[in-house]
């Protein structure tokens, strides 16, 4: 007798993507809100911290609902020591 496959139950579903979207978090410092990021990041870039760039982008936490900065280009307007959002007057 060959047995039925098993199926994931919505619970089971749940818990499953909720590990995969806080796997990434957790470890990187996160801000309230999206100009609490850039602040942050414009202040790094400005107080020279070590090994920061001359640009900094802000995202999104995909299960944070907090914002982190990275040295990767994104479609946002990057921050710099000059300007919180780059090419924006």
């Amino acid at each position: 007798m060959i047995a039925a496959p098993v199926t994931e139950t919505a619970l089971q579903a749940l818990r499953r993507h909720i590990r995969e979207m806080t796997r990434s978090c957790p470890a990187k410092r996160s801000y309230g809100c999206e100009t609490a990021a850039r602040s942050a990041a414009r202040y790094a870039i400005q107080s020279g911290r070590q090994n920061c760039p001359p640009r900094l982008w802000v995202y999104p936490g995909t299960s944070c609902r907090g914002w982190h900065m990275t040295k990767r280009a994104n479609r946002d307007p990057a921050v710099t020591s000059a300007q919180i959002r780059e090419g924006i007057a």
